[in-house]
């Protein structure tokens, strides 16, 4: 008896431990249309993981293509930059140029309108010393003629006395 109940515990505990296990491997297992199901996801997610690699290095080249553009605008602009200095440089140059050329200019305005003040003067000067010397020409050819009169009224009274 003890041989058979042995047995029977053998047969009993081999039964339960054929489903026990069974029952593991059907949890271990997938069905075909899961496993053919979680394959195409798997190939999906690669395709999905390399698009986005190549996305990824897509937007890298255009990340260093606008770096490399804004970079060539940076030196764009300082050159325009030191451009406008050397532009406003030169205009504070000219301004200060153009501010002596009036300030000159002004002056030799002043000192010509004075020369012409001046002229005016000598020529009024000079216009008037004309008249003098008009009206002293003038008296002194009447006074000549007088002269040369009276020298012929002596010239005959002498004759006459003579």
């Amino acid at each position: 008896m003890d041989l058979v109940s042995l047995l029977i515990g053998l047969l009993v505990g081999g039964t339960i431990a054929w489903f026990v296990s069974s029952l593991m491997m059907k949890l271990k297992m997938v069905s075909k249309d899961e496993h053919e199901s979680a394959i195409q996801k798997s190939n999906q997610l690669q395709t999905d993981i390399e698009l986005a690699k190549q996305k990824t290095i897509s937007f890298q080249q255009e990340k260093t293509e606008f770096q490399n553009e804004i970079y060539d605008y940076k030196l764009k602009i300082d050159l325009l930059q030191k451009d406008i200095h050397a532009k406003d440089r030169d205009i504070s140059t000219l301004t200060a140029n153009l501010d002596a050329a009036r300030e000159s200019s002004i002056n030799q305005l002043q000192d010509l309108n004075q020369q012409k003040l001046d002229l005016k003067a000598k020529t009024e000067e000079y216009n008037e010393l004309n008249k003098i010397t008009a009206s002293f020409t003038a008296n002194n050819k009447a006074l000549e003629e007088k002269l040369n009169t009276q020298k012929v009224e002596m010239e005959d009274l002498r004759k006459q006395f003579n």
